[in-house]
């Protein structure tokens, strides 16, 4: 790839005692085809043995503790404390596949003006099993949504869940930090969306530009995981773009 001396990615990953999920969430980020990466782990004052297996990474990630701020506090802390000029989000019961990054930064070599990338997730349960859902069921396709979400909120687009995204740091930093007197920012049909709704609230979809999403059925992408019956991680996108 021919940015990969030059486009660090930060893989941010929050935990909240999820220490029998959170060694292969982070194993997954470190082990990127993609090397050009940080990896911050943010816990929110997890009781179980989180700690530990965080520790045990040391020199290898970025460790910060948060006294439970909730989600929207350890995404302040991971964005605040990384310098990618691509972030991701990971939530701790998801994995991303290997290459995640590398899908996901392809689209924004693309076109200078997209401001993020998104994915199909497809669930597994606890034990690895592959299970039939994959989340959301649709995306909009990529595109120029500038005037769409100025006229009618982010809404009008459907995105994919926190896993799911890649953000240009440049859009993170108009929209970000998020406000920390919620534990979770949802959409209209319940889905954490922390930056588009906090875009909304600032009014700051003006910065929003262009969508890389993949088409349903992309022959290439590949699934990844979650661990639960509601949440589903990273479908590293092929995305096509609107002229």
């Amino acid at each position: 790839m021919s940015h990969a001396n030059s486009t660090l990615v930060s893989i941010v990953l929050t935990n909240y005692n999820y220490g029998h999920y959170l060694r292969q969430a982070i194993d997954s980020a470190i082990n990127q085809t993609y090397q050009f990466i940080e990896v911050i782990v943010v816990d929110d004052g997890s009781t179980d043995n989180s700690k530990d297996i965080l520790e045990s990474y040391r020199g290898q990630i970025s460790v910060h503790y948060n006294d439970r701020t909730g989600q929207c506090g350890a995404i302040n802390t991971g964005f605040v404390n990384s310098k990618g000029s691509v972030v991701i989000f990971l939530d701790s019961d998801d994995y991303l596949e290997a290459k995640a990054v590398e899908s996901h930064l392809s689209n924004f070599f693309v076109n200078p003006d997209i401001c993020k990338s998104q994915g199909y997730m497809r669930c597994v349960d606890a034990k690895g099993k592959f299970l039939q859902s994959i989340f959301p069921n649709r995306l909009s396709a990529s595109g120029y949504y500038r005037k769409q979400v100025i006229n009618q909120g982010p809404w009008v687009v459907r995105h994919a869940w926190t896993s799911g995204n890649a953000w240009r740091r440049a859009f993170l930093q108009c929209v970000l930090p998020l406000p920390e007197n919620r534990k979770h920012i949802n959409s209209p049909d319940g889905t954490p969306l922390c930056p588009e709704s906090c875009a909304q609230e600032k009014g700051l979809w003006r910065e929003s530009r262009i969508l890389a999403t993949p088409p349903p059925n992309a022959p290439n992408a590949t699934p990844a995981r979650a661990t639960g019956p509601a949440l589903a991680p990273l479908w590293p996108p092929t995305a096509r773009f609107a002229s």
